[in-house]
């Protein structure tokens, strides 16, 4: 898709006076004054030729190296759970019974295995080790 000069003229001009923003803030500028045949298009074609943008864009980022150490208990064959990393969710509300109107705060302790990845969900009263262990 080409345009003529002009309106390459008019695109630059509003994409400069819109303070170098974007594709739809150039068009919208535009719109305001000019009725442009395919305007969408012809402001992506133009848009990209200019300077001032492109060195405010600079280079993209280089990708990560990929030589990332893996921990020694992932390489290394063992039991489920004997890596665990803990979290706890919560407080959700719970019924005592389905016809009791009273609620009582409980908390999720979630157990994740390092090495399998299986996780473990327990159900205590509070955020307490004693609630924990008594789970």
């Amino acid at each position: 898709m080409s345009c003529s000069y002009p309106s390459k003229l008019i695109i630059m001009d509003c994409h400069e006076r819109d303070m170098d923003n974007g594709v739809k803030e150039t068009l919208a500028e535009i719109r305001t004054h000019y009725w442009l045949v395919n305007g969408r298009q012809s402001v992506k074609a133009v848009i990209p030729s200019c300077n001032k943008c492109h060195k405010q864009e600079g280079l993209h980022y280089s990708s990560p190296p990929t030589t990332v150490q893996i921990p020694q208990f992932r390489l290394e064959i063992q039991h489920p759970f004997m890596s665990v990393g803990v979290d706890f969710l919560g407080p959700l509300y719970v019924k005592e019974t389905t016809s009791s109107t009273v609620t009582s705060k409980v908390y999720t302790a979630l157990y994740t295995c390092a090495t399998t990845q299986a996780v473990h969900l327990e159900l205590t009263t509070s955020m307490t080790t004693q609630a924990v262990l008594q789970s």
